[in-house]
């Protein structure tokens, strides 16, 4: 890796207009518009080469860019007609202007003030560049692009890239069985797929709101089913795509995009999907039978933009097309959302973003480098969330070189100004090379105490949410009373050397295996992981909750035993077949489950709001009163079950609702004494009606 020299940026830029004008002429050249006069070939060739520019830099999509200008240059006034639709990209590109340039104008009164100190490499300038070299193989590549993949596939659905003795498969898990296939002949026929939906979209109706909603909820199989239904009847609305997209990898991956990007077209997510497939096959057909070789032309990126430019820094989540997430996601600090109030304190207090730029200097991913200072004045770097096509060698290669020339800092604790927006990032870090229990805690100013046989106590809570943290460091002898939380740890994967605790939350990690949970933990908190399995889990543990997320290979509840509290939110939990008889509570809301089965009778709650559930006639009478969250239909028939039941199995489950947590118990007795109401109405209209008869 070297910095660029001013003239090497100077060929890149000149490299990449020299791109522009040759695509130009190309569409001239293939318009009727090739034999116009010099001037005002000319002409033409400015505004094509204007129109692609405003593209690149406010990253449109290039393909339809690319099939308006074709659509101009077919008739008269093309010069003219150009010049408006510059004008026309220009405005939408800008329409964030003012908002962005009054957060310029005051990040750079802050700035001033305050005169935050920059690395040396910037010299005077605003931005310098950096030459990286990528290391990584085509294999490499293409494994990083499968979990792209897997990233859009739902629940237990896993792709894996397996190295062959003659060449790579991919290996498909659905959730009960496995296919396997050939990694090109997978990836050519879905490129091609995508280049037929592309080539046909003028034929598509965008008003389909049948189609669209088997998108939007990412259900294939009502896809197939709606697919079904209109062969049936002979209809002709969007025969072609249908006919065309046959695939659930491909529905997954577009419903994933019509997700992230819900202000972008249809069409644009076709093209930004048959784009990423198209560059998956290239990099594929180079992986050889080792798949080590080193492919230099293939990275995604070959530049790294260092900026503390105001402008560079306003904009770094507006105008990016990858940048357009759900309105869910509101730590994106674009124009739009309701953090760019923060974007004045980037500017001012010394944040350096950092672009992975290909080599026509066009954006990739990109990343911010928060500030965070000791009390000495010190200045630590510390990489924010990658944004863009987020790869392991950009994030890997901007580590090393700012933790070798930017971040020479003694060791200690560093602080993010409280002004600065987190990035959900952890406000506080360490940076010890060699950190005991008593150098952490007093840095992080928790009071403790030490016992005499040389254990330390931390009264309350312990958290290193958010530090960064690959590993814990050993605090074996280390009492935590309450919880222990070290979430937002994307690299951590062990749990070795972790304090005893009564709760540990593992939040969002990349933690798989429970093996290293210390006995003496009772309960533990995972969200937004999928643990490889639930083997090692202590016995001490009783609650144990997966939210969003789950165990590789699908969740079964006799894995289960022993535990009393299990919350299994908005996981693939499809049964409650198994379900150990200790379970007092448990939380399957937002799980697709239709059948309870093999619920204790002596169960405190089972909570199942949003879940579709069918069929409760498994369900023990004493017990149905513990059945939170159900449609009214489904309530209805509790009611009508237990209504029937002998009195005492009645008495028995009445005293069960009262023993629920106060807010459900009102609720339950409300909607228990309306229906005993309706029924006696119902009886009494009944009986009234057999004495007229």
């Amino acid at each position: 890796m070297h910095i660029l020299t001013q003239e090497e940026i100077l060929a890149l830029r000149q490299k990449r207009v020299n791109s522009f004008f040759k695509k130009a002429r190309s569409f001239i050249e293939q318009s009727p518009l090739k034999e116009v006069p010099l001037q005002e070939r000319k002409e033409i060739e400015k505004n094509i080469v204007r129109c692609l520019f405003h593209t690149v830099r406010f990253v449109q999509n290039e393909r339809i860019t690319e099939r308006e200008i074709c659509e101009i240059l077919k008739y008269p006034h093309a010069a003219e007609n150009l010049k408006y639709y510059v004008e026309e990209l220009y405005r939408k590109g800008n329409k964030y202007k003012e908002t962005i340039d009054a957060a310029i104008q005051e990040g750079m009164k802050i700035r001033r003030a305050i005169n935050p100190s920059y690395p040396k490499e910037f010299g005077q300038a605003g931005s310098f560049y950096l030459q990286v070299e990528n290391i990584r193989t085509a294999f490499d590549l293409v494994t990083e692009r499968i979990t792209m993949m897997n990233d859009s596939l739902p629940g237990q659905h896993t792709l894996q890239l397996v190295q062959g003795e003659k060449a790579p498969t991919l290996e498909y898990f659905n959730g009960k069985s496995r296919q396997t296939f050939r990694l090109n002949a997978f990836l050519m026929h879905r490129s091609e797929v995508l280049q037929e939906l592309v080539k046909n979209f003028p034929l598509f109706d965008l008003e389909d709101k049948a189609l669209l909603d088997t998108f939007k909820d990412k259900d294939y199989n009502a896809y197939k089913q709606l697919k079904s239904e209109r062969m049936r009847a002979r209809s002709h609305l969007n025969k072609a795509f249908l006919t065309t997209l046959k695939d659930e990898f491909l529905f997954y991956r577009l419903a994933h995009e019509f997700e992230t990007h819900p202000e972008d077209t249809m069409e644009t997510n076709i093209c930004r999907v048959a784009q990423f497939y198209e560059q998956t096959k290239k990099i594929s057909l180079k992986v050889t039978t080792t798949g080590r070789e080193i492919l230099p032309e293939q990275t995604p990126f070959q530049i790294m933009m260092f900026t503390r430019n105001p402008y560079e820094i306003a904009t770094l989540s507006t105008y990016k097309e990858w940048m357009q997430y759900s309105p869910k996601q509101v730590y994106c600090l674009s124009a739009t959302g309701e953090n760019f109030k923060y974007i004045k304190q980037e500017i001012g207090r010394g944040s350096i973003v950092v672009y992975g730029m290909d080599k026509d200097f066009i954006p990739k991913c990109r990343v911010i480098l928060k500030p965070y200072y000791n009390q000495k004045g010190d200045i630590f770097y510390r990489l924010g969330r990658i944004k863009g096509e987020v790869t392991s060698g950009f994030e890997d290669q901007l580590r090393t070189f700012v933790n070798e020339h930017f971040n020479n800092s003694s060791e200690g604790i560093y602080y993010l100004p409280k002004e600065m927006h987190t990035d959900d990032l952890s406000t506080v870090i360490w940076t010890y090379k060699h950190p005991t229990p008593e150098l952490i805690l007093d840095g992080l100013k928790i009071p403790y105490e030490k016992t005499q046989d040389n254990m330390i106590k931390v009264k309350g809570d312990l958290s290193f949410e958010g530090m960064g943290l690959k590993e814990l460091p050993d605090l074996s002898n280390v009492i935590v009373e309450n919880c222990f939380n070290v979430s937002d740890n994307k690299d951590l994967v062990s749990l070795k050397g972790m304090p005893l605790c009564r709760v540990l939350k593992i939040n969002q990690t990349g933690i798989k295996t429970l093996s290293d949970v210390k006995q003496g933990v009772q309960e533990v908190v995972s969200a937004f992981n999928f643990l490889t399995s639930l083997n090692g889990i202590p016995s001490s543990v009783r609650r144990l909750s997966l939210q969003n997320g789950g165990i590789k290979g699908g969740i079964h509840l006799n894995e289960f035993a022993g535990l009393t509290n299990i919350c299994l939110v908005s996981t693939d939990i499809i049964s409650t077949k198994g379900l150990p008889e200790t379970c007092k509570e448990l939380d399957i809301s937002n799980a697709p489950i239709h059948i309870l089965e093999d619920i204790p009778e002596d169960i405190h709650f089972v909570r199942t709001n949003l879940c579709p559930i069918e069929d409760i006639s498994r369900v023990p009478p004493v017990a149905l009163h513990c059945i939170l969250g159900l449609s009214f239909d489904m309530q209805e028939k509790v009611y009508q079950t237990l209504s029937s039941q002998p009195k005492q199995i009645q008495e028995e489950a009445y005293q069960k609702l009262l023993k629920l947590p106060q807010s459900d118990k009102v609720r339950m007795q409300n909607l228990y004494e309306q229906w005993q109401q309706r029924h006696f109405r119902e009886e009494q209209i009944r009986h009234n009606q057999a004495i007229r008869d």
